[in-house]
């Protein structure tokens, strides 16, 4: 199996990844009103965390969290892919899958929207637990995005009664 390894991500990742980003990724940016470089640019400037997932050696992903404060237990998770990602297809789900597990360690709620037509990304958030909301138009085109959060299995809701 393909080796898959994480670093601190810096700009020129950003740009290595715009410029071989894959298309579902490049349409959703499109849709919520940020073209790719910016997109990706910005995600490394405003996360908290953020890294660069390499699959033997190759750029496949930028991923990482947005909190409201360094006390915030709920995090706004982003992930942007390239065409390398597609060609590691079950590795790049073990890896992502991994990192998943190891954020809700930390926070207790993660979250973010994701464009419907993006269908990838939705079956893998179905598949990695994540529960998705009705989809709502979002501005600035009127596209349909859903929500979507898992909550980390060491929270303890208490039941009613």
């Amino acid at each position: 199996m393909a080796e898959a390894t994480y670093r601190k991500a810096t700009e020129a990742d950003a740009r290595a990844l715009a410029s071989n980003m894959r298309e579902p990724d490049v349409r959703e940016c499109w849709a919520a009103g940020s073209e790719p470089l910016g997109a990706a640019l910005a995600g490394v400037r405003d996360s908290a965390y953020c890294w660069a997932l390499e699959i033997d050696g190759e750029l496949a992903a930028l991923f990482g969290v947005v909190t409201l404060s360094a006390l915030s237990t709920t995090a706004g998770v982003w992930l942007l892919g390239t065409t390398v990602a597609n060609r590691h297809k079950r590795r790049f789900t073990i890896a992502i899958g991994d990192i998943v597990e190891q954020l809700l360690e930390r926070y207790v709620v993660l979250t973010n929207s994701v464009h419907i037509a993006n269908t990838d990304a939705v079956k893998w958030l179905k598949f990695a637990g994540f529960a998705i909301c009705t989809p709502t138009p979002r501005p600035p085109h009127g596209e349909l995005f859903s929500t979507f959060y898992k909550v980390g299995r060491h929270v303890h809701i208490p039941s009613r009664g």
